[in-house]
């Protein structure tokens, strides 16, 4: 009844946000099945995403398509973490 969670590779990144594009990012981010880790709101809101290794290139090039170039996510690293409980 708990759920289980998969543990999985996760790639990190930094995405510096203007405001009228952020709720477009937030719904690629989980298009790309990805996950929001942080965000600090301020003149930007500077994003750090989770993008299921695999997913972080198409992410990547959808992110600079939907910002026309503007928006480019830059590298964090990565991270072995559990997704998102299924049932």
């Amino acid at each position: 009844a708990a759920g289980v969670r998969i543990m999985r590779l996760w790639q990190r990144c930094e995405i510096p946000c203007p405001y009228p594009l952020f709720e477009r990012v937030k719904l690629e981010v989980e298009a790309h099945e990805g996950q929001i880790a942080a965000a600090e709101y301020g003149a930007q809101v500077d994003m750090t995403v989770r993008i299921p290794m695999g997913r972080a290139d198409a992410f990547a090039v959808r992110l600079t398509d939907l910002s026309s170039g503007k928006l480019v996510p830059v590298d964090a690293g990565t991270e072995y973490l559990p997704g998102p409980y299924k049932r």
